[in-house]
């Protein structure tokens, strides 16, 4: 399967099976993409974890940023979601 596009059912079932979504490359810019769907998760009662090594310790929407994927606190529980241009080290640490 491409990662350039999936098919709605797949990310349906994806979306229905987990509480907590990381965000790799969260942005605080409203103008980017990555920051529309961190809200846009958020607003819909997930647990959305921010992850982008310019913003770790601080907090979009009232939620936590961190460096790495290996910082977050209770990572076992995480499904990360990566920005297209967040960079492959804020990865570092995600065994899926």
């Amino acid at each position: 399967m491409s990662n350039d596009a999936y098919p709605d059912a797949f990310l349906r079932d994806i979306l229905a099976a987990v509480k907590t979504i990381a965000v790799v490359g969260a942005s605080d810019k409203e103008t980017r993409p990555s920051h529309g769907v961190f809200a846009y998760l958020l607003a819909r009662g997930y647990h959305v974890i921010g992850v982008n090594p310019g913003l770790a310790g601080k907090s979009v929407h009232g939620a936590a940023f961190f460096k790495t994927l290996a910082d977050v606190p209770s990572r076992s529980h995480c499904d990360p979601c990566r920005a297209p241009r967040a960079p492959a080290t804020a990865l570092r640490g995600h065994n899926p």
